[in-house]
C-alpha cells in the first residue's frame, strides 16, 4: 500500500493515483510489491524543520527517508517507512537539470526508496551502486529525460 500525504498542494498536472501507480511500479520492479511505504509532499519549510531536527542540518533538502521496516499488524506486510519530498525543491532542481518535473519527481521518489531498502551514497562506490539502481528505475519508469 502507498500512503500519499499532502502538506504542499500538487501541480495541476500531477494525479495522485498516477503517482501511486508509479510507486507501486518502483516496488515491482524492485521485487517487493507487497511492501508499504508513506510519502508526504511538503515545501523547503518543512523539509528544513524536519532536516534540522532529524539530521541537524538546518537547510531545506530535496528528499528524506525515514526506514522503519517493520510489519503492518493490519495488513501482515513490511512497512518499509516514511518519504518526504520538497515540491519547491522538485521544481527548481527540474528546471536547474533541465528535465520535466515528473522526472525529478520520480527521481527523488526512487531515490528515497532506495534509501529505505539500505542503499546509501556514504562512499564513491555505495553512491555508484545507488545512482546505477535509481537510472534503472527512472529508464523502467519511461520518465527520464530523453
Amino acid at each position: 500500500m502507498i500512503t500519499i500525504i499532502e502538506n504542499e498542494v500538487l501541480p495541476s498536472f500531477l494525479n495522485i493515483e498516477q503517482v501511486k501507480s508509479k510507486v507501486q511500479q518502483i516496488l515491482e520492479h524492485l521485487n517487493i510489491p507487497k511492501e508499504e511505504i508513506t510519502i508526504v509532499f511538503d515545501n523547503n519549510v518543512g523539509l528544513r524543520e524536519i532536516n534540522k531536527l532529524y539530521a541537524g542540518n538546518d537547510n531545506p533538502t530535496d528528499v528524506l527517508s525515514f526506514s522503519l521496516i517493520n510489519e503492518n499488524p493490519e495488513t501482515g506486510n513490511k512497512y518499509l517507512g516514511d518519504i518526504i519530498i520538497s515540491l519547491d525543491k522538485v521544481g527548481s532542481q527540474s528546471q536547474e537539470n533541465g528535465h520535466p518535473y515528473e522526472t525529478e519527481l520520480f527521481t527523488l521518489i526512487s531515490h528515497g526508496v532506495l534509501h529505505l531498502l539500505g542503499f546509501d551514497h556514504d562512499n564513491d562506490e555505495n553512491a555508484a551502486i545507488l545512482f546505477k539502481k535509481q537510472d534503472e528505475i527512472l529508464k523502467f519508469l519511461q520518465v527520464n529525460n530523453p
